[in-house]
């Protein structure tokens, strides 16, 4: 997945945010890691725009979609 967008540094955040998503899941042993990572990544996109101003609210379903209920 890329992300960009016009607010520089919540757009490095999404990029970094990836790259660990990407490295964790690659690594994964198993489905739980893989979810844990995913549940990483959508949380480091949510902070970061939070951080930034940004609106998060579409970052809350997607953690509700992994179970955590949006948090």
């Amino acid at each position: 997945m890329i992300i960009e967008h016009s607010n520089r540094s919540h757009g490095a955040a999404c990029v970094a945010a990836e790259a660990t998503r990407q490295i964790e899941v690659s690594t994964a042993a198993n489905a739980a890691a893989v979810r844990t990572a995913e549940i990483k990544f959508w949380r480091a996109i949510r902070d970061s725009a939070v951080a930034s101003g940004q609106p998060s609210a579409q970052f809350g379903q997607a953690l509700r979609d992994l179970g955590t209920g949006g948090t």
